[in-house]
C-alpha cells in the first residue's frame, strides 16, 4: 500500500471512531435534554402568565429564570455519564453554543430594560438568538437541529404577531426541540446498552 493511501486509511478510521465517540458522547445528553425541555416549557409557561399578570417586577422574572437555569445545570451534573473528566469536542459547543445563547438572552433583556419598553418588548428576539444556537447545532452535530432553527425562526415571528402569547409559543417550540432529540438519544443509549453495539448517528 503505498504511503498516501496509507495516510487516507488512517484519516478515515479515526474519523469514523471520532464519530463513533461523539454520538456516544451525545447519547448521554438525551434524558438531560428531554427534562430540560419540560422545565424551559414550564418556565416560559410561567413567564406569560405573570406577563398577562401584568407583573413588570424585573426581580421576579430573574428570580424565576435563576431557580430553572439552577435547576437544568443541576440536571447536567446529575445525570450526564462521565466521560473521564474531559469535556469532548461535541460537549464543549454544546456547552459553548448554549451558554452563548443564553448570555445573549440576558444581553437583550437588559437593553429592553435600559430602553425603558415595556416588560419583554423584544421578546420574539429570543426566539431568533435561540434559532440560531439550534442552527449552530445543526452545523457541528446534527443536520435535523436545522429543523428546529427553522421552527424557532417561525415562532419568532408568530411571537411578534401575538405578543400576549409570545412566551407560551416559544416554551412549546423548546419542548419540541428538546424533547424529541432527547427521547432519540436516550433511545438509543438504551438500545445500545442492551446490544453493545454502536449508537445510531443522529
Amino acid at each position: 500500500m503505498k504511503k498516501e493511501d496509507a495516510e487516507q486509511a488512517l484519516a478515515l478510521i479515526r474519523t469514523v471512531i471520532s464519530r463513533t465517540r461523539d454520538d456516544t458522547v451525545l447519547e448521554n445528553w438525551g434524558l438531560v435534554w428531554i427534562l430540560h425541555g419540560i422545565t424551559n416549557a414550564i418556565a416560559f409557561g410561567g413567564t406569560n402568565a405573570l406577563y398577562l399578570a401584568g407583573v413588570e417586577s424585573v426581580p421576579l422574572y430573574l428570580g424565576l429564570w435563576g431557580v430553572i437555569l439552577t435547576l437544568n445545570l443541576g440536571l447536567i451534573f446529575f445525570l450526564r455519564k462521565p466521560t473521564g473528566g474531559v469535556l469532548t469536542f461535541v460537549e464543549k459547543q454544546i456547552w459553548s453554543t448554549w451558554m452563548t445563547f443564553v448570555v445573549a438572552s440576558f444581553l437583550t433583556a437588559a437593553i429592553n430594560h435600559l430602553l425603558g419598553q415595556p416588560v419583554f418588548y423584544l421578546g420574539p428576539v429570543l426566539a431568533v438568538l435561540s434559532a440560531v444556537a439550534f442552527g449552530t447545532m445543526g452545523h457541528l452535530m446534527s443536520r435535523r437541529f436545522y429543523w428546529f432553527a427553522g421552527l424557532h425562526a417561525a415562532v419568532a415571528l408568530a411571537m411578534a404577531a401575538m405578543q400576549r402569547y409570545q412566551f407560551f409559543l416559544l416554551g412549546a417550540a423548546w419542548a419540541v426541540s428538546l424533547i424529541v432529540p432527547g427521547i432519540a438519544l436516550h433511545r438509543d443509549r438504551l438500545a445500545r446498552g442492551k446490544s453493545g453495539g454502536g449508537p445510531e448517528i443522529l
